[in-house]
């Protein structure tokens, strides 16, 4: 899949592409943020490929998520990363995080859904945004 990606990297695409307030972009404008943030052109195309996406139309958050998660290699790993790159003063919003976990989740097949489903039903029950601390905490207890 080429080379590990950095936090750097992560971070410079979420921001450019959060900006464009849409939750699916054209395969050009994921590409164009991914040129951006130096990832490259080998590494979009496995992400694409690996989500499956064969149209023109990609939901950038999953994207992201498996571009950390390319960078992470578990589950835990990936939702620490996530949690790491979008807390800010240690709250982070609940409605992306909700959305990756679901995500990462159903494509893992050593995660007891049950347990990442109650997991989430805790976040949201916390409201829009939610200790980073506190997920990692629940997150190392509930996943594999």
């Amino acid at each position: 899949m080429g080379k590990k990606l950095t936090n750097h990297q992560l971070e410079a695409f979420y921001i450019k592409v959060s900006k464009l307030d849409r939750d699916v972009l054209t395969r050009k404008e994921i590409e164009d943020a991914c040129n951006h943030a130096s990832v490259s052109p080998i590494q979009v195309t496995d992400i694409i490929t690996l989500g499956n996406w064969t149209g023109e139309k990609i939901p950038w958050l999953k994207f992201w998520a498996l571009l950390v998660a390319s960078a992470s290699g578990t589950f835990i790993g990936t939702v620490e990363s996530v949690c790491h790159l979008l807390s800010d003063n240690g709250m982070l919003p609940s409605a992306p995080l909700i959305e990756i976990m679901t995500f990462m989740a159903e494509r893992d097949p050593t995660q007891e859904q049950s347990r990442i489903q109650n997991l989430i039903k805790t976040i949201q029950s916390s409201g829009p945004s939610v200790n980073a601390d506190n997920v990692m905490v629940q997150v190392r207890k509930e996943a594999k």
